[in-house]
């Protein structure tokens, strides 16, 4: 939910940011408990690029921070492919 609330962070006012900035801290701090270790290193790799969205890199590892979530929620290798995945988060970006 976060991820795609920030996308408008431009037209947000200071007490939106903060409420959103606010549920990103909660949803990092559940992560980290309940999360599995590959989880926790694919934020930690997103958190280290910037944690933005904002090139086919950045992409890149967000992309491989949800396929470890898939795979953590399901107690399953992940069965959608990289491709779709791109697609559907990200769509055709052109950065």
């Amino acid at each position: 939910e976060c991820v795609s609330e920030s996308a408008h962070l431009k037209g947000c006012t200071d007490k939106e940011k903060n409420v959103l900035f606010a549920k990103a801290a909660n949803a990092k701090n559940r992560i980290c408990i309940y999360g599995s270790n590959e989880v926790i290193n694919a934020l930690a790799k997103f958190e280290q690029s910037g944690a933005a969205i904002n090139s086919d890199e950045t992409a890149n590892i967000f992309i491989n921070l949800c396929t470890a979530m898939r795979e953590d929620h399901m107690q399953k290798s992940n069965n959608a492919s990289f491709k779709e995945l791109q697609t559907i988060l990200v769509g055709q970006q052109k950065w």
